[in-house]
């Protein structure tokens, strides 16, 4: 297992054990040495739509989807938050690219 896979595994233990800080603090370390880490990004992202932090889960995702645009789990989570800042229309846009790139998240 690369250093990249073995610290977001690490990450996201912490992250589903309820975590926050410990959580983060890996997301940020990968993010440091690997800026373009969409894992990283798409989880740091969730993490803080989760802690209310809309627009900065917004950034992240968002950049995660600027270096991995065909990946429709990425847009899903984009429209997930857009609907929470009351951003309908961009939530909506969001839902349907995640939609078309991945027909099984419809279900």
């Amino acid at each position: 297992m690369d250093w990249e896979r073995q610290i977001l595994t690490e990450a996201l233990g912490l992250h589903q054990a309820g975590d926050v800080d410990g959580a983060e603090d890996l997301y940020r370390q990968v993010l440091a040495a690997i800026p373009e880490s969409v894992d990283a990004l798409h989880l740091l992202g969730l993490l803080r739509h989760e802690g209310g932090h809309h627009d900065q889960a917004a950034e992240f995702i968002s950049k995660a989807i600027s270096l991995q645009p065909t990946t429709g789990a990425l847009h899903n989570s984009l429209g997930v938050v857009r609907l929470e800042q009351g951003e309908v229309e961009q939530a909506a846009k969001a839902f349907r690219a995640a939609i078309e790139l991945a027909p099984a998240l419809a279900d």
